[in-house]
């Protein structure tokens, strides 16, 4: 009887690590626009954990905790609700939050992709993608805004 009890509780044990494990991964499988979504969403929230989960390693160990308090405090005050959160390419999306035309849109489109290359290089990051998203601010208006989420070894992450 001894013997079946602790098998059971080997059992359980185990189980209990498996899914523990399935959860705490669930992030590996969020695209870009999920990762920036959720992202979003915890510092409207101000949940703090979720904003630092989703922090690229890396950039997290270079950033006072005291300043991530601040800005989620600051940012779950100044916002209400996360809208839309879409993956574009660089320069539709320069287009649609700052309407640049030209040589004024190409000037902003090398600056930007230059802006990310370095994160990627300086973090031996994958790559990038690009998304505009909005946010309905305290005051009940809308603002449109543009951003990059990192890939590292198959995971995103914000940088900052």
């Amino acid at each position: 009887m001894k013997r079946i009890l602790v098998l059971g509780l080997i059992v359980a044990l185990i189980s209990g690590v498996m899914v523990t494990g399935c959860i705490e991964n669930n992030n590996d499988e969020l695209t870009a626009e999920e990762t920036y979504e959720k992202f979003l969403t915890a510092a409207v929230e101000g949940d703090q954990d979720t904003v630092e989960e989703l922090l690229h390693p890396d950039m997290l160990e270079e950033v006072d905790e005291g300043d991530i308090d601040w800005w989620i405090a600051s940012f779950s005050l100044n916002y209400d609700s996360v809208g839309e959160v879409n993956e574009v390419e660089i320069e539709d999306g320069i287009q649609e939050v700052m309407d640049l035309e030209g040589d004024e849109l190409e000037n902003e489109v090398n600056y930007w992709e230059n802006q990310y290359q370095s994160f990627v290089d300086e973090y031996g990051m994958d790559g990038y993608a690009v998304v505009t998203f909005s946010l309905t601010t305290a005051e009940g208006e809308q603002e449109l805004r543009m951003d990059a989420v990192f890939e590292d070894d198959g995971n995103w992450y914000i940088a900052i």
